[in-house]
């Protein structure tokens, strides 16, 4: 029997080399219904399961591996993960503290807690100092410093120059493939100027996001003149998804994949064109496209909140208030600048009506993490009853009385409220007159839903491309309702409609025009 069993564990682990998660989890099954008492057994079915986003029926593999095995550090913190992606931030928080109160500053651990800290806590500071004892370290360095700089880009001391300098320090140091080769040549093509071309769009984001909102509207009329290869790297599944899904040519899913294979996979389907819609949220990804799987490639929306570093993207797909001229030293892409705006708005279906009468005269919008010091004097003078802060994660105490210290706000001063689905949202910021936008990361999605729910909007722009946002939204948009006319529709895009967008892209992607 116990030959038997580390066999099938043998195979089992060949197959997760392979990212094969369905044919690993068959594997483990078999050998957790041989050894069920075996704790390691139940956490690499556990993993993948989370890998396939099967996450109810990973936390019942992972709670029977950390009470087996308590002392399993790296138990717990797949415990967390799954028990975040359940949306038990709390219960995520204890598991991965079980695993520090296991091994000090344990590596994965701090990481997990950092990403925690930063996007659920909303405390990038915090964030920061967690990850601050894996700087230097040999294995875990790379996953510390990307940690550090997603964290400054909500909160930092450095100016605009500095970061980018270190964002581009960092991928050139570890967002490459060095001595990375293909498994296959590519095939060239007979000329064929009737054959569609086949264009792959990359992201773990296929799902209700800006991607889906800022995207589809003008993807959609281009399906019928490219053939879209989707390239799926998250495991989320909603109705946004469902729509990415009707455009496609081709779907692939490739969660999980590390570079070196993702750069494979990539390279095997033989696009013409790649537009990567995911950018800093998936670096694994970035790393794959350094090795350029594809001829032509573009970086647009998703995780845009800066330069990727990389050089070799054909363009960075942005619009003159994202990224004025004086700015252009912050990227290493070439600047693609779209005259009527990078992105349109698909509002959703339960997109509620604008309320005339407004409940609260200010509000500040979207997650805490962006809120900082900065914001401090703009919102002075505000009356308790004026001002409200809305997001789900205003639910947290924590998260309340993190905010109340750094804009020093006495206690329960000013109102929450915490919609814990995006109609419900939409709904409360639909009753806010005047939005005070965060900084330095200003709002992307969220200050269009704002000025489509007709709010006013108050910035200040910087000089990153998450820092512009605001201001290139509201130029966009104003002109959008100055051309729709008065009474018109101006929330269904921006400046630039979908079919406009449509033709310029096309340009881009078929003939490589801008």
């Amino acid at each position: 029997m116990a030959a038997n069993v580390d066999l099938i564990l043998e195979r089992a682990h060949a197959e997760r080399q392979r990212s094969n998660w369905f044919g690993a989890q068959k594997l483990y099954e078999a050998a957790a219904g041989a050894v069920p008492d075996n704790p390691q057994i139940h956490h690499n079915l556990a993993l993948c399961l989370y890998a396939r986003g099967e996450h109810g029926a990973a936390f019942e593999h992972a709670e029977i591996a950390t009470r087996r095995a308590p002392r399993l550090a790296q138990a717990w913190v797949l415990r967390a993960k799954i028990e975040r992606s359940l949306g038990e931030v709390d219960t995520a928080e204890r598991s991965l503290l079980e695993a520090l109160d296991v091994t000090r500053n344990q590596p994965n651990a701090l990481l997990e807690l950092a990403d925690l800290t930063l996007n659920e806590l909303g405390d990038a500071r915090a964030a920061q100092r967690l990850v601050a004892p894996l700087l230097g370290h040999p294995q875990y360095d790379e996953d510390a410093q990307l940690a550090t700089l997603m964290a400054k880009l909500y909160d930092r001391d450095e100016s605009a120059d500095e970061l980018a300098g270190k964002i581009k320090a960092f991928s050139s140091r570890y967002l490459r493939l060095p001595g990375f080769r293909f498994t296959r040549e590519g095939h060239a093509r007979p000329a064929d100027k009737k054959r569609k071309k086949r264009v792959g769009l990359l992201s773990p984001l296929f799902s209700v996001s800006p991607v889906y909102f800022f995207t589809i509207g003008a993807l959609s009329l281009l399906a019928d003149e490219v053939d879209f290869v989707i390239l799926n790297r998250g495991t989320r599944r909603d109705w946004a998804t469902d729509a990415f899904r009707g455009i496609a040519r081709e779907w692939h899913d490739l969660a999980h994949l590390p570079a070196a294979g993702l750069a494979d996979a990539i390279h095997s389907r033989d696009l013409d064109v790649l537009v990567d819609l995911g950018g800093w949220t998936d670096p694994i990804a970035l790393k794959a496209l350094s090795a350029r799987p594809v001829l032509r490639m573009y970086k647009w929306v998703g995780g845009q909140a800066c330069t990727t570093g990389l050089d070799v993207f054909d363009g960075f797909l942005s619009d003159r208030e994202q990224t004025p001229p004086e700015c252009a030293h912050l990227y290493s892409e070439p600047l693609v600048i779209l005259d009527s705006g990078y992105v349109t708005y698909t509002p959703p279906r339960y997109m509620p009506a604008a309320q005339a009468q407004k409940r609260f005269k200010y509000g500040v919008i979207g997650n805490p993490v962006k809120i900082t010091a900065q914001l401090r004097e703009k919102i002075t003078g505000c009356a308790s009853d004026e001002l409200v802060f809305v997001d789900r994660r205003y639910g947290s105490a924590r998260v309340r009385e993190a905010v109340r210290e750094r804009l020093r706000l006495r206690a329960d001063h000013f109102q929450y409220v915490t919609p814990p689905t995006h109609v419900e949202y939409l709904t409360a910021v639909s009753g806010i007159g005047t939005v005070i936008d965060t900084m330095p990361y200003n709002g992307g999605l969220t200050a269009v839903e704002a000025l489509s729910l007709h709010a006013e909007l108050t910035f200040t722009p910087g000089m990153l491309f998450m820092e512009r946002h605001t201001a290139s939204h509201v130029a966009n948009f104003r002109a959008g309702a100055r051309a729709k006319g008065k009474g018109g529709k101006a929330h269904l895009s921006l400046r630039c409609d979908h079919a406009a967008l449509a033709r310029t892209l096309k340009s881009i992607l078929i003939h490589g025009k801008p």
